[in-house]
């Protein structure tokens, strides 16, 4: 039989620390029901003396600046305070910076969202954030719009009777209201064709003077057919500066662009002086940033352009790629099926392409407007 050694035993942890660190004995295993008897042991702090490099270093620094009280939401972004005014806190401010003026946060509401640490530590650094934009409010001189060569270009009377054609384009204007609300950018409308002389031009205008009819909706007429610019000529109002000029010159203040009009709630952007340039500055970063201010804070402000035939220029699929609604008229028994396939193919993705068939006619049992209103019950 195989001779067995005994095990040593090698003693607890406490009482292998107690031998390794010589304790005396102090450090044993003392059940839960003997702790009141076992002794008590003076484990005074032993305060260490730093070193002199830590002394040097200590004697550089200066002690932290001690954080307010009202900073409390600036360093715990989870709470919310109600205080309305917040002093960013120095503990984001560099070493070099620390005599310098904090500009301080101004909570306006008492249950906004906490201010992120980020935005708050970029507002201590002293970045500037994005300043929120106001309305824009035409201030080139007003024009009154000439009754007499609308009457003469067959457009809506601003103050005459109801009739065919205003009905048919209150069906129309309907449409676009009801997409301005779910399209991204959906208050923003082009009005296009395939080809020359299909009436969008006159469609456009005629869907201003009705919108401009609505109590609660502002209209920005956009003259964005730079070759022929018929608005101005259709309402019989001067053209001054346009989009173009704004576009190419940014010093240019975009409010004295805009003509309001004698028409309530009806104001024009003529087209400027034409260059050979007019697609490139379409697709530039300064027609995203125009576009920003005509709808800037005007949340009941619908855009209107008048662009040119998408067949004709390249100028039109690029507004149409900033806008969400694409209204593309079509003349009826002139347009041709390929031809209106190949335009619509040059605005390439879009969810927010609509026809609007222009100079149909209908069978005496088909739909007569405005008869109704000249009967008498």
């Amino acid at each position: 039989m195989t001779d067995m050694k005994p095990i040593k035993r090698k003693g607890s942890m406490l009482e292998r620390a107690d031998k390794r660190f010589d304790f005396g004995g102090q450090l044993r295993r003392v059940s839960p029901d003997k702790v009141a008897e076992g002794p008590i042991v003076d484990a005074s702090p032993v305060r260490r003396e730093p070193t002199a490099e830590e002394a040097a270093r200590a004697a550089v620094m200066p002690p932290p600046a001690p954080v307010p009280a009202s900073n409390e939401a600036l360093v715990n972004p989870g709470r919310r305070k109600a205080a309305r005014a917040r002093a960013v806190s120095t503990a984001d401010v560099p070493p070099s910076l620390a005599g310098a003026a904090v500009p301080a946060v101004t909570d306006h509401f008492a249950d906004a969202a906490p201010v992120p640490a980020p935005i708050a530590g970029a507002v201590a650094r002293g970045a500037h954030l994005p300043a929120t934009r106001h309305r824009l409010v035409p201030s080139a001189p007003q024009q009154s719009v000439d009754r007499a060569v609308i009457a003469a270009n067959g457009l809506i009377h601003p103050e005459g009777n109801v009739g065919a054609l205003a009905e048919e384009y209150r069906i129309i204007k309907r449409q676009l209201l009801r997409a301005s609300t779910t399209l991204q950018h959906g208050r923003r409308v082009v009005v296009t064709s395939a080809q020359p002389d299909e009436g969008k031009t006159f469609s456009t205008i005629n869907l201003a003077l009705s919108l401009a009819a609505e109590k609660d909706v502002s209209v920005l007429l956009v003259d964005g057919d730079f070759a022929r610019q018929d608005v101005p000529k259709k309402l019989g109002i001067t053209p001054g500066r346009g989009l173009l000029d704004a576009l190419a010159d940014p010093s240019i203040d975009l409010a004295s662009c805009v003509i309001p009009t004698d028409i309530p709630r009806l104001a024009i952007l003529p087209s400027g002086n034409a260059n050979d340039h007019e697609t490139e500055l379409l697709s530039s970063s300064r027609m995203a940033d125009v576009l920003d201010q005509l709808d800037a804070a005007a949340p009941d402000r619908i855009i209107l352009f008048d662009s040119m035939p998408l067949l004709a220029a390249s100028s039109t699929g690029v507004v149409a790629q900033r806008c969400g609604q694409v209204l593309v008229v079509v003349r009826a028994d002139v347009t041709r099926e390929a031809a209106l396939r190949d335009a619509i193919g040059l605005i390439g993705q879009h969810n927010g392409i609509s026809l609007l068939l222009n100079r149909v006619r209908f069978t005496p049992e088909g739909r007569r407007f405005g008869s109704y209103y000249g009967e008498g019950g």
